[in-house]
């Protein structure tokens, strides 16, 4: 192996490599020799400078900087905010003219030595003088906590002064650009109109694209980059110390673009180091800072003063862990290798503190249960005690089908005297009505006596004894006959005097004034039941969990409560989105409480019809399957506790709104027709014709049959569970390392606007920290050769990174020194990141669908009405009402009914 043999003379100091003949020896500006090379010297001598075959330069060409010797160098990385440094130990030699000529604390500095590199800023120094010679001890620092000092504003302010006297011009008034220095205004770069030329880039309100989120973070360092040029309006040069700098992003925004092009940093402002380490963290990367120019650096070895430095950010990926054994195999190659330079090497593997497993659980489960009216209980009745009077599904009631109505309490004490006729005993326990006689209720008291009337001629009263009695029946209608008369007052065309109210009970003033009041009195509880529970108040069965009650309700210890397993509340997730109108959904996204009504457009009969006015503005264009075009409405829905009934779940639905339904037997004046066909179908299979009794003076004779209340043909019930959850998800790399259980109420299906993208975002979750149970290496290598190696690099290729170097240089060579450390990666930054994004984007968006939706009110339904008819002038007026086909229907309608009774 060829040495160097050091020759008398020394080469200068002007910090050049040494220049050669074409036989490998040192020579002078002259061409005298100075280092002789002897390729025929093995080097095991020791006294020839040479170190393990790689030629030292000679005392008198060591590595330079600031005019001295650099006799060692100790380096370490700072990874994102921490900063590094690099200390030097500088020799001067006045008697040789090495004399030190130090720049000004603050200046940017650079140092390279073969395939070291270092920027920074020449922090401070001490000197030193000793019977051994005058050492300067200087320190470079990493400007990474210059990068404190740098403010960005990314919202909010646009850089216009505003003032007293700009108040309604603030366009004209003065702007901060750069009259204070280190502050970057992206922001006002792309948004102040007035004060940013053309020719830099468009600015105009909005034009920054931020939102809740933050700063586009791609933009933002677009934007850094370019201010920090000083060619722009709202940014100029750094300007710390003795230097000024411009910035290089390049790395980090490409690595952005890469990982996570989508990703925003939150404002309004925040230090170029924390956008650094905010992004950074976000796409698993990690940062330094490097000191360089685009200036011309000479080849050879040594440092100084860096004119028109450049902050570079450097990045160093961390997505990937380092190669294993990536240092115990370089360190067997080099115990192997010839020459052998390896001095010494401290290599260790630690077992991992981290979680391979995990399960990731989400928030309380919600569904939208869909309950049909028909399999519901009708409820005629809430007792005093809360409890409700349950009647039998809504499905099995027609027009004859009986409903008992409590008169608990009617009757005082005063009647007890009353002839038994007036107030039989069963009254005193339960009235019974039918469906038929709550709907005529609805249209008064004179209406339901008269459809009592009617009953009583059928001998069809449900309520048996003396009333089927027309003399002895509390109600007095405006007609009283029999059928037979009936039929004698069609064929014989008697007068109408002859069917009005005139029974002899009537001579009896006193039993008059008593049926009259126990009329009153039954009517009351009639109609009351009539307009507050009929087709409105329902007793709908829920779900149930099996293994009876206890499976179902638990009660709570020393809290002194009890809890369903599912509970009814205001609003739930259901992806189907039924209702079309997003005021239906609460902020979530969760369908609120409704009834669904059938629409006009899927009646069948030109003379029926659904009045929706009582809604209001209350309604949506709704679809179910199956059911085709619905109508919704918040006014009805579920309402109070559930109700336990054989250990099954149970809750009131109810209407707050009155839903007329027009059908085929509603009129306002042919109410003779329809009763004498309901009650007399054999003797008038068609009722008594119009023609009968429309004329002049038989108004008497005409009455309504008022419109039916329409039903929901489905109430739609939000339920939420204390015992379920959605989830969970779960992952795992090994399983015989740590696991984690993870809460997060936040993943439901609603935040994300659906069942794939919960999973997708749980999944994401899931899988984040996750490891795989391996060692990770750390420790050192020294080797006695010049440094290959730079902080920042991949050690041997594929292994971790550099963080530390020493170096000692000396006229026998140099030896560095490499520590570094390994990392397990960890996306769950990122990952936490985009699952907020998703969720913020999928609830900004249906705020503002809502915003919209309440700047304007759905017109109300036209009310349906008709009134009385006036045939004093037309007594043809019949023809113009119905046809002889929707007689025909009416009639067919009837005789279903009729033969559909309970």
């Amino acid at each position: 192996m060829g040495v160097y043999i050091m020759g008398i003379s020394g080469g200068g100091s002007d910090n050049r490599p040494p220049d050669t003949d074409q036989d490998g020896n040192v020579v002078d500006d002259d061409g005298n020799i100075v280092l002789v090379f002897d390729p025929t010297d093995d080097g095991d001598d020791g006294d020839d400078g040479g170190t393990f075959g790689q030629p030292s330069p000679p005392s008198g060409r060591t590595p330079m900087m600031f005019g001295a010797y650099i006799a060692s160098i100790s380096t370490s990385i700072g990874w994102g905010g921490q900063g590094g440094t690099c200390q030097l130990t500088l020799v001067e030699d006045p008697e040789n003219d090495i004399n030190i000529d130090l720049p000004a604390v603050g200046t940017a500095c650079y140092l390279k030595y073969y395939g070291f590199y270092f920027g920074g800023v020449f922090q401070r120094y001490t000197y030193k003088q000793s019977t051994s010679g005058r050492t300067y001890d200087v320190v470079l620092e990493s400007p990474t906590k210059l990068l404190d000092g740098i403010q960005i504003i990314m919202d909010e302010m646009q850089g216009t002064i505003f003032g007293q006297y700009d108040r309604f011009n603030p366009y004209d008034a003065a702007v901060l650009t750069t009259q204070v220095r280190n502050i970057y205004n992206p922001f006002g770069q792309l948004e102040n109109y007035q004060n940013v030329p053309p020719s830099e880039n468009v600015a105009n309100f909005g034009n920054a694209d931020v939102n809740s989120a933050g700063f586009p973070s791609l933009s933002l360092l677009y934007q850094i980059q370019r201010l920090s040029t000083g060619d722009f309006t709202f940014g100029d040069k750094a300007f710390f110390g003795e230097s000024e700098y411009t910035i290089d992003l390049q790395e980090l925004y490409d690595a952005t673009n890469e990982t996570a092009p989508h990703l925003r940093t939150k404002g309004p402002v925040q230090s170029l180091n924390g956008i650094l380490s905010d992004i950074s963290s976000s796409i698993q990367v990690d940062y330094f800072v490097q000191l360089t120019t685009d200036d011309e650096i000479p080849e050879y070895n040594g440092g100084g003063v860096l004119d028109n430095p450049i902050m570079k950010i450097r990045v160093c990926d961390r997505r990937e862990p380092p190669t294993p054994n990536a240092v115990f195999e370089f360190v067997e190659n080099a115990k192997n290798s010839t020459p052998n330079t390896l001095m010494s090497a401290d290599v260790g593997r630690e077992l991992q503190d981290v979680a391979t497993q995990k399960v990731v659980m989400g928030g309380p489960a919600s569904r939208y249960f869909k309950a049909g009216t028909s399999t519901m209980y009708t409820v005629w009745n809430r007792n005093a005690n809360n409890t409700y009077q349950i009647g039998a599904p809504h499905g099995t009631y027609n027009l004859g089908s009986e409903i008992p109505i409590n008169m608990s309490g009617a009757f005082s004490s005063v009647f007890a005297g009353y002839n038994p006729f007036v107030i039989p005993d069963i009254i005193y326990g339960y009235y019974k009505a039918t469906y038929f006689e709550l709907r005529m209720a609805l249209g008064g008291k004179e209406l339901w006596e008269t459809f009592k009337a009617f009953q009583v001629m059928a001998n069809m009263e449900p309520n048996g004894g003396t009333w089927n009695d027309p003399s002895q029946c509390p109600w007095l209608g405006k007609i009283a006959a029999s059928a037979n008369f009936l039929s004698t007052f069609v064929t014989d065309k008697r007068s109408a005097i002859e069917l009005a109210n005139t029974s002899s009970a009537s001579a009896n003033s006193a039993f008059l004034a008593n049926m009259n009041r126990v009329s009153e009195i039954i009517f009351q509880r009639v109609q009351k039941v009539a307009q507050e529970f009929y087709n409105k108040v329902f007793l709908a069965p829920l779900p149930v969990e099996p293994g009876g009650l206890d499976n179902n309700i638990r009660y709570i210890t020393d809290e002194f409560q009890y809890e369903a397993a599912w509970d009814v509340v205001s609003s739930a997730f259901d992806e189907t989105k039924p209702i079309f109108d997003v005021s239906f959904y609460d902020g979530d996204g969760r369908l609120k409480a409704a009834a669904f009504y059938p629409q006009n457009a899927s009646l069948t009969g030109s003379n029926q019809a659904i009045d929706f006015s009582e809604l209001g503005s209350d309604y949506a264009p709704a679809a179910l399957p199956g059911a085709g075009g619905l109508l919704a409405t918040t006014r009805g829905g579920p309402e109070g506790d559930l109700i336990w009934i054989n250990g099954k779940p149970h809750v009131i639905c109810k209407m707050g709104a009155t839903v007329r339904y027009f059908d085929s037997i509603t009129t306002p004046t042919f109410g003779l027709t329809v009763l004498s066909a309901y009650f007399f179908p054999k003797m008038f299979p068609d009722g008594i014709p119009p023609e009968a009794y429309m004329r002049p003076g038989f108004q008497s004779l005409m009455f309504q049959i008022p419109p039916d209340v329409m039903a929901p043909v489905v109430f739609g019930i939000p339920q939420e569970s204390s015992r379920y959850k959605w989830g969970p998800w779960y992952a795992y790399n090994a399983l015989n390392g740590k696991a984690e259980v993870v809460n997060d109420d936040s993943l439901k299906p609603e935040t994300f606007g659906g069942f794939y993208s919960l999973d997708q975002a749980a999944f994401s979750l899931t899988f984040t920290g996750l490891s795989a149970m391996t060692s990770v290496e750390s420790g050192s290598v020294q080797l006695a050769e010049f440094p290959n190696f730079n902080v920042g690099d991949r050690f041997a290729e594929s292994g971790p990174y550099v963080t530390n170097m020493d170096i000692s240089i000396s006229d026998a060579g140099a030896t560095v020194t490499y520590k570094f450390n390994t990392w397990t990666p960890n996306f769950g930054k990122l990952a936490k990141y985009n699952v907020d994004r998703i969720s913020k984007i999928n609830k900004a968006s249906l705020a503002f669908m809502q915003k919209e939706r309440s700047k304007f009110t759905r017109l109300p339904f036209k009310k349906l009405d008709y009134g009385q008819q006036d045939f004093s002038n037309k007594p043809a007026d019949f023809s113009e009402r119905f046809s002889d086909q929707d007689l025909q229907f009416i009639m067919g309608s009837i005789s279903a009914e009729r033969n559909m009774r309970i």
